[in-house]
This record gives structure tokens, sequence and C-alpha cells, in this order.
């Protein structure tokens, strides 16, 4: 059924490193679907400087050909793209200039492709407007949404003050909006890693057209270090994400300062932007390693994992990854969504301030071990990444 299926599969970054929850997941299924037996080019429509070879690409992943394309990225250039095609939300519209279609046009000509899978939202942008680019009569298109995209402009224009932003975010979540709706009547199969996100999708489209798809993962337990009587807790995800950001610059001025740090140590890892956290650094108990290409050292450096998210959409790959590692989650409501999880018994939850403070002061490693083993069980059942895959392939074959 899906040996020697012919794949066309359109990324935003190269997904190697893999630097935040999106390649995680992305790599993980491109991967899996590989080993599955499908013949797949990779199209990488990046805006990064340096990207991961091809022949390291190709070993990784196994993808067959490996195309590329250069976004544009100055802010001259979205202005100029923004005055072309104003209806465009400003973070896809460089997808969708002369350029990106004249790119995706070159990739379908070259092979007859069974299936085209955009792996995000911006990488649809190009196919909606003008119908410059023609799909092949028998090719069916996939689309895989990570989140409910203009659910996160929305939550950006709630929570900020200055009502010139407000105003610009909510009228970019509303042209985010549109796309999605335009999204759901073009493609054949929408497949969200989460089940909230599969239900907000089903409301404005044929419920027959979508497969929930959740975040395929390997399952490895990692050994605690000895850790002298010290309680450690990781923190790990893009830093400049803004659900991210928030969520750890709150913890760091409202929780953190009042455990006690001769008992407690947080890391925090992370690829992005992390100018912002330099003045936090300092803090007593705080350990800032940047951008770490292999995390599992770290994971044997500690008790449990944080994740304090506030606002967003989908599955959060720092809530699930922590328990492939062997490794319980300290986490709110909102982070813990679209996990399964059971709040007391697969994770602990903290909502707020005096919460996570008693989360860090009273964490109990034999509590966390029952629930380590708790989640891991209904996580495998789930989210073996090979069985994620055979059925994201059954959706389209």
């Amino acid at each position: 059924m899906i040996k020697n299926t012919k794949i066309l599969w359109l990324v935003p970054k190269c997904t190697i490193p893999a630097t935040d929850g999106a390649k995680v997941a992305t790599e993980n299924l491109l991967a899996s679907v590989v080993s599955l037996g499908a013949s797949v080019d990779l199209a990488c429509m990046t805006n990064e400087g340096n990207i991961a070879p091809e022949d390291v690409l190709k070993s990784k992943l196994g993808i067959e050909k490996l195309y590329l394309f250069q976004r544009g990225k100055t802010r001259v250039g979205m202005i100029y793209r923004f005055f072309k095609e104003p209806f465009m939300p400003l973070t896809m519209n460089s997808f969708s200039d002369k350029k990106a279609k004249n790119f995706i046009k070159e990739c379908i000509v070259n092979k007859k492709y069974d299936v085209i899978v955009m792996d995000g939202l911006h990488l649809c942008a190009p196919f909606l407007f003008k119908n410059e680019i023609v799909i092949p009569k028998n090719t069916k298109i996939v689309y895989r949404a990570h989140n409910v995209e203009h659910q996160l402009w929305s939550e950006g224009a709630k929570k900020t003050k200055n009502p010139i932003k407000k105003l610009v975010l909510y009228w970019q979540g509303q042209l985010v909006r549109q796309i999605e709706m335009k999204v759901a009547k073009f493609c054949d199969v929408i497949a969200p890693i989460s089940n909230e996100d599969t239900l907000i999708i089903s409301e404005f489209t044929n419920k027959k057209k979508i497969i929930h798809t959740p975040l395929g993962l390997k399952f490895k337990k990692i050994k605690r270090y000895e850790s002298k009587g010290l309680k450690e807790f990781l923190f790990i995800g893009k830093l400049d994400w803004q659900p991210n950001r928030q969520g750890l610059e709150w913890f760091l001025k409202s929780v953190w300062p009042k455990v006690d740090h001769e008992k407690c140590i947080l890391h925090i890892c992370g690829s992005g932007d992390s100018k912002w956290i330099q003045k936090y650094v300092s803090m007593s108990g705080i350990e800032f390693h940047g951008f770490v290409q292999d995390v599992d050292f770290l994971y044997a450096k500690v008790d449990a994992c944080i994740a304090p998210i506030f606002f967003g959409s989908g599955t959060r790959i720092k809530v699930l990854e922590p328990y492939t590692k062997n490794r319980v989650v300290i986490t709110t409501e909102m982070g813990a969504q679209g996990s399964d999880l059971v709040a007391g018994e697969d994770f602990i939850q903290a909502n707020k301030q005096e919460e996570w403070i008693d989360a860090i002061e009273n964490f109990s490693k034999h509590q966390a071990e029952s629930m380590v083993n708790s989640a891991c069980n209904k996580l495998f059942e789930r989210l073996d990444q090979r069985r994620v895959a055979y059925d994201f392939c059954r959706s389209f074959l």
C-alpha cells in the first residue's frame, strides 16, 4: 500500500538540527513514512542561513532528493510583498511571491507525485491565490496542521495592551483564519496534531477529510545521574516562541525567586533568540545551556521538566518528549492540552504561582516515577512513531 508511493514533502525550514517542536514532529513523521517504503523528496523553503547538507538529510531522513529555496527575510522585502498582496498574512508572504511559486512549479514538474504534503499552514499559501500552480489530476494534497494558527494571533491580540498592536494582531489573525478556511476546502486530507485542533477544524470542513495524526515519538529510558540530594529541573524549548518566552519569563520572575536554591537547580536550554533571558541567567540556581545538539545528557541530570505554558494551540512536544526520556512534567492545564495525560496521575499540574512554588518545593521523586510509568503506558500505545506514520499514510492511499 505505502511502498513506492512518491511524495513531495514541503517544509518551511530544514528539520536538522531539530531545534523546536515543529521540526521534531516533522522529522519523526517524515522518517517513519520513509521507513514504511515511501519515496520522499524534500522541498525546503527556508530563510535560514545554513542548513544541513543534502547527504546528511538523506542519511538521517532517508529522502531521495532535496529541493532548496531561500526565502526573503528582510523587513524591506516583507513590506514590498505586503503592498503587492495586502490580504496575505505578513508571516506567509515570503511563501507566496512569484519566485516561491516558480520553485514549487519546478518541483512538481520534475516528478509525477502521488502525494504532496504541506507541513504547516505557511506552505499552503502559494497554492491558494491566482491558481498559478497546477496540481496534477491524481495527486492528493495533504495539510499537516501543527496548530490552529489564527488562535495564536487572537491570543496575542488579547494579551497586548498596546491598542495599535492589538488591532494589527487581530487583523492578521482574521487573515490567517481566512487562509485556514480556504485550505480546509482545498486539501484532500488534513492531519492535525492535537485532538483539540481536530475538533476546531472539523467545524469548518468535511470531517471525513480529517485524520488526527499525533506526534510520533521514540521511547528511550535515560537513567538519572547521582543527584547529591538536589532536585533538578529542566526547561527545554524554542526561546523566542512567544508562548515559551512569556511562560518562562513569568516563571523566572514569579516562581523561581521564591524557592530554595540550596536544594533546587533549573537548567534552561533551547534554540532561538535568547537575548531576553540574559538578565535572568545570573539568578541563583539557574544553569543556562543555550542550544544543545544532544539533550540526553541534560535529561540524565534532571528529575523533571517544566512547561509553564499559558496560551497557544496544538500538542506541545516539550510536554510529551520528557516521558520518552523517563522524566515527569510539571505544566499548566493549557500546557497539557492535547496530550490526553491526566493531572495528578500522569503529570504535575500547576497553574497559579503558589501551585508552581509548591510543585517545585515539594517535588517527590517517588511520585514522579509512578507518574512516568502511568504516562508512558498511555503514550506508547498511541504515539509510537511507526504506528502514527502508518495511520497517516492510510488516510491518503
